[in-house]
């Protein structure tokens, strides 16, 4: 449902996939040129202690909703 690009701050896209434009992460916008991958996104985020906490607590459950909602 949501895009899958990543910023060069770590940050993800919050618009639907598919869109028209740049990306968008209601932080920064960049171009598919300037995406990183989720390993990229998530090294990014490693890099402080709120981005590892992120990832460790808070993705695996976006994870599991996001799948969710892609099966419907």
């Amino acid at each position: 449902m949501l895009c899958k690009s990543y910023c060069t701050h770590g940050g993800r896209c919050v618009l639907r996939a598919g869109h028209d434009g740049k990306h968008d992460s209601r932080y920064c916008q960049w171009t598919d040129a300037e995406a990183l991958t989720r390993g990229q996104a998530d090294a990014v985020l490693r890099q402080t202690a709120a981005g590892e906490d992120f990832l460790e607590i808070l993705q695996p459950l976006a994870d599991v909703i996001e799948d969710a909602l892609d099966e419907q």
